[in-house]
């Protein structure tokens, strides 16, 4: 879903630990995310959110490795905070990549201010453990996974953030407003609901952020002052640009629209959101679409 330009973290999947001869270890000592590809957020109920990391397995093993029923706890300066599973089967083959899909649930309430400062570092050190059933060589076993590894993050991502007018999306579009002489004008305010799913303040040193209606850019805007973001849920009433001519024919098409009984048109917010915690910033594309 998104492109080279959009990668939200960059990392190594190494199955390494196989050895030469092709029968599978007691234990896998490494397993590292390598060009995540997306990240989609599916839902946030209460302190969890589920989510889809897609990302590239390279296998540095000399035969063809399957990887199937993986599960795993994932932490990074503390304890586990998040649980992922790998149904497979997924064949690595030798010395090159497979892409995967890795359904993750996250939970907040486990998050600590120390796994935030590794997140917003660019190269941060993780561990997962777990157990997964291996096939090297036709010969399968079911072996433990506690592995280590390091993990660069892209400073270009952009994360999904799901759509803006789902209840659980952790950025909310509430529309735009204005009369119409400050439109006509070219000045307006955008309605936006952040979230902070943690159980602690974040500060957000920067945001700026454009809304569209299809291929239409409605307008564009950025934050005047750095902020806190407490726990749960902030509304923000934020100056923005308007393109007039765009977002008049946007409201009259809205118009047409509701008379005929049809919804109304979607919309999209995207931008870029500068998060912070002890005087560490970390840059964080985000979309969501209505």
């Amino acid at each position: 879903m998104l492109n080279d330009q959009a990668l939200f973290v960059r990392a190594a999947i190494a199955v390494s630990a196989f050895v030469a001869v092709g029968c599978a270890p007691s234990t896998l000592r490494s397993l590292q995310f390598h060009n995540v590809r997306d990240v989609r957020i599916l839902d946030i109920t209460g302190s969890r959110m589920s989510m889809d990391l897609v990302a590239d397995v390279e296998g540095h093993a000399r035969m063809d490795v399957r990887l199937s029923e993986v599960t795993f706890d994932f932490a990074l300066r503390g304890r586990p905070f998040a649980r992922g599973r790998i149904p497979g089967p997924v064949a690595i083959p030798a010395r090159r990549t497979a892409t995967v899909t890795i359904p993750l649930e996250l939970d907040f309430d486990r998050v600590t201010r120390n796994d935030l400062e590794a997140l917003l570092s660019p190269l941060f050190s993780y561990r997962v453990t777990g157990t997964s059933l291996v096939e090297i060589g036709g010969r399968a076993r079911r072996v433990a996974l506690d592995a280590t590894g390091t993990l660069p993050v892209s400073p270009g991502g952009r994360m999904d953030v799901g759509p803006c007018d789902a209840p659980w999306g952790l950025v909310r579009f509430r529309g735009v407003g204005s009369d119409l002489a400050a439109v006509l004008r070219g000045q307006g305010r955008v309605g936006l609901d952040v979230i902070n799913p943690l159980t602690f303040p974040v500060d957000v040193a920067a945001l700026d952020y454009r809304v569209a209606s299809g291929s239409k850019p409605l307008g564009e805007g950025q934050l005047d002052r750095a902020m806190s973001l407490g726990p749960g849920t902030t509304s923000m009433e934020l100056p923005i640009a308007i393109d007039r001519v765009n977002l008049l024919s946007t409201l009259a098409s809205g118009w047409l629209r509701s008379a005929e009984g049809e919804p109304p048109p979607a919309f999209t917010v995207d931008g870029r959101l500068v998060l912070g915690s002890r005087g560490r910033t970390r840059a964080l594309g985000f979309v969501c679409r209505s």
